[in-house]
């Protein structure tokens, strides 16, 4: 084995030496041969791809050379190609899209960007901020979005600044600076409907009834989805009204209306399959098997949380198949099949490290320490809460820190560390007010009510429950506010006290 690696060696160097003996312009014919001898071998070289702001562009037509597009950019650029560049570069950098390769994806829209002028450039810009904000880095995606909208701003092009706007809105959201992200979710819409785009108009309404969701404003949300998919229905686009039926269906399912979120996912999963897009699919099924979970078919949820696994998997979307397994786990859990679970949790993990997700990685490492608590695996738990923590501080995920604070607050109540058990809630609440958790703020507001109670409490203990309740009353979450009542109950009951929604005598 060594004699062949010592070969292997003594080859790369002689063949590299060959090739700096040759003279620039002869090492760029050499590359151009090679582009030649593998277009050869694919079918020739793909057609010219629309304009990057091209208004009506069709959609992205594979091609035999697409697996190769990255290696005959470099070569295209090796050989002082630049229009056989551009071509690849850019093929390379949608194939990579369509393949889940983000890491590739933003390096090859980075290099396009490089090779384009005036609002082609800006739409590359954005293509690369969406891929590094695919896998969880939304500070090296945030610059790069801004430095897009500078450039379709400069150029003119109000359509493509509407879509810029609305992935940075989608950035903020995702960071929980939701009342941010409405504003500029606004200005996208302002742009589409200054230059009639129905299509990106009715698009942006529906991710702004998201951030409404997110804020608790149920009211608003429903609104804005309805609007939304008028728009999709009247202007044809069946692929966006299945995927905004598939958010209608989340907030009829939080806000305690499961047969509307059943009836909503599975209309959206027809539709989605009519049109072969099977990566919302998947999403959908996931969506539908939470409104199993959620009214306890846990054999229908189990199945319908392998078929979106078998899907993510089938289209090679690793991102989505990790968050797949993730609720997978939870369900697991609430089944109480724990080493499934423990499997299952560890399998996502592995994945989000896989693709570099900084955030999934945060989230699943909240799950396991979640896992390990309910199986009395303290030390661990503790571990993967404070790892769950740095992550989210890293990368600034206020929404993710707040609610894993208010997690973690059980686990140091429990090893009798009930100050810091306070104070951890006390930072839960104030962050999920700050970035507009309703659901979180409520629900760790009636735990915070409990822990307060069983030090004796009990007048602030009332008040600060009945706030939570209030919380979750006002955004319809009917299924978590029966479980904080229950619990309540439970400990008015050991402290021999009225429960909290009677007034004392």
């Amino acid at each position: 084995m060594i004699a062949e690696q010592a070969y292997l060696f003594r080859h790369a160097l002689l063949r590299d030496a060959a090739y700096q003996l040759q003279l620039p312009g002869d090492r760029a014919r050499l590359h151009g041969l090679a582009i030649l001898a593998i277009e050869r071998l694919v079918g020739g070289r793909p057609p010219e791809s629309p304009p990057l702001d091209a208004v009506d562009r069709p959609p992205f037509l594979p091609h035999a050379s697409d697996p190769f597009a990255a290696d005959l950019a470099e070569h295209a650029r090796l050989a002082l190609l630049a229009g056989v560049r551009r071509t690849y570069t850019r093929r390379g950098a949608a194939h990579s899209e369509r393949h889940y390769q983000y890491a590739a994806a933003e390096r090859l829209w980075l290099e396009h960007a490089e090779l384009v002028r005036g609002a082609a450039r800006g739409e590359s810009l954005r293509r690369a901020a969406v891929a590094a904000n695919a896998v969880g880095r939304p500070r090296d995606a945030e610059p790069l979005l801004e430095r897009a909208l500078a450039v379709l701003r400069e150029s003119g092009d109000r359509r493509l600044e509407g879509l810029a706007l609305g992935s940075l809105a989608d950035l903020y959201k995702e960071t929980a600076r939701a009342e941010l992200a409405g504003r500029v979710y606004a200005e996208s819409i302002a742009r589409y409907r200054a230059v009639a785009d129905r299509c990106g108009e009715g698009i942006a309404l529906g991710n702004l009834a998201g951030v409404y969701r997110d804020l608790g404003q149920v009211a608003r949300a429903e609104e804005g989805y309805d609007n939304a998919l008028g728009i999709h229905r009247a202007s044809g686009n069946r692929r966006y009204e299945g995927i905004t039926l598939t958010n209608l269906g989340g907030l009829f399912l939080e806000t305690g209306r499961a047969g509307l979120a059943e009836k909503s996912h599975l209309e959206s999963i027809a539709i989605l399959r009519e049109v072969g897009d099977r990566r919302f699919e998947g999403m959908a099924l996931g969506n539908l098997a939470n409104v199993y979970k959620e009214t306890r078919r846990f054999p229908e949820a189990e199945r319908a949380y392998e078929r979106a696994l078998a899907i993510n998997r089938e289209i090679g979307n690793v991102r989505s198949e990790s968050f797949a397994l993730g609720n997978l786990a939870s369900l697991l859990c609430d089944t109480r099949q724990f080493r499934r679970a423990l499997r299952t949790f560890r399998q996502a993990l592995s994945l989000h490290r896989e693709i570099g997700n900084r955030r999934g990685e945060g989230t699943a490492l909240g799950n396991l320490a979640s896992l390990f608590e309910d199986l009395g695996r303290i030390r661990f738990a503790e571990r993967a809460y404070r790892k769950a923590l740095a992550i989210s501080r890293e990368i600034r995920n206020r929404n993710s820190e707040g609610v894993l604070l208010g997690n973690m607050a059980s686990l140091l109540n429990r090893t009798g560390r009930v100050s810091m058990a306070e104070s951890s809630l006390r930072q839960a609440v104030s962050i999920h007010q700050e970035v507009g958790n309703k659901r979180f703020e409520g629900g760790h507001l009636c735990d915070l009510a409990l822990l307060v109670l069983a030090q004796g409490g009990r007048e602030d203990a009332c008040a600060t429950w009945r706030r939570g309740a209030e919380v979750l009353r006002s955004m319809g979450d009917a299924p978590l506010l029966a479980d904080m009542t229950t619990a309540m109950r439970a400990a008015c009951g050991k402290a021999g006290v009225p429960p909290f929604e009677e007034d004392p005598a």
